[in-house]
Order: C-alpha cells, then sequence, then structure tokens
C-alpha cells in the first residue's frame, strides 16, 4: 500500500506503478575540454532530488475525486512536504512543480459533471528530499 502524508492528514493511493524507479543516477559528471586540448571532469553524488513518478493506467490505480482533490489541495502549497510510504521504505518528498505539471489527471469516464467518488487516471510527480 502506497500512502502520502502531511503529518495530520493521510491518503492511500494504492496501485499506482514508480515509472522511473530505476532511471535514478545519482552520480552526475561535468565535463568541459581546456585550451590545451585536455579535460577538466567535475564528478559529484545528488544528495537529493531523486524523481519519483507515480502514475495509474487505463486498468488499474485509479484515484477517486476525493483523493486527487487533497493531493491537489498539497500541491497548491509553495514548499509543502510530504511523507510517502513506499515499498516498504519512508520518503520525504515535495511536488516537482519545475516538471509541469505536477499532477495530471484525467476521468476514467468522460462525463458533463464528475461526482467526488468518480475515478481519475493520474501522474503524481515527486521528487525525494
Amino acid at each position: 500500500m502506497i500512502t502520502i502524508s502531511d503529518g495530520a492528514t493521510s491518503v492511500a493511493i494504492p496501485y499506482l506503478q514508480w515509472r522511473d524507479e530505476h532511471q535514478w543516477q545519482p552520480v552526475q559528471q561535468a565535463v568541459e575540454p581546456t585550451l590545451t586540448g585536455s579535460l577538466l571532469i567535475d564528478v559529484g553524488t545528488w544528495q537529493a532530488g531523486r524523481p519519483i513518478t507515480l502514475a495509474s493506467g487505463d486498468a488499474f490505480g485509479w484515484l477517486d475525486g476525493a483523493t486527487l482533490t487533497q493531493l491537489q489541495a498539497w500541491a497548491r502549497i509553495p514548499g509543502q512536504t510530504l511523507t510517502l510510504q513506499l515499498r516498504d521504505a519512508t520518503r520525504t518528498v515535495l511536488f516537482r512543480h519545475h516538471d509541469r505539471p505536477a499532477i495530471e489527471a484525467r476521468p476514467v469516464l468522460d462525463i458533463d459533471s464528475p461526482a467526488i467518488t468518480d475515478y481519475y487516471v493520474v501522474t503524481l510527480k515527486l521528487m525525494e528530499m
């Protein structure tokens, strides 16, 4: 079970897939040629910023309108940190507003007046602190 919380309110976001779990590479490298033709190589390790993209699909992981509304409320708070419980690990995360949109959602059924109980296919873009 995946949960996300601000400390006061917690919501379950079950069955979402961690889309970029194996794409994270914390080692970063900058290479710059010098005037003499040699290379300056700067290597370091990121201490934070791992992307965590959680997504549902057309047949799994749908979130109801109430859960989506709570996630959107948190996303509207600048700098809001959240606690993500994912695969037996607790992570401190925030929304990736620099990688817009931080939350993507579309209704499972296209209806004129969706209710709070209707379901959505979602993508949440978070990053680990």
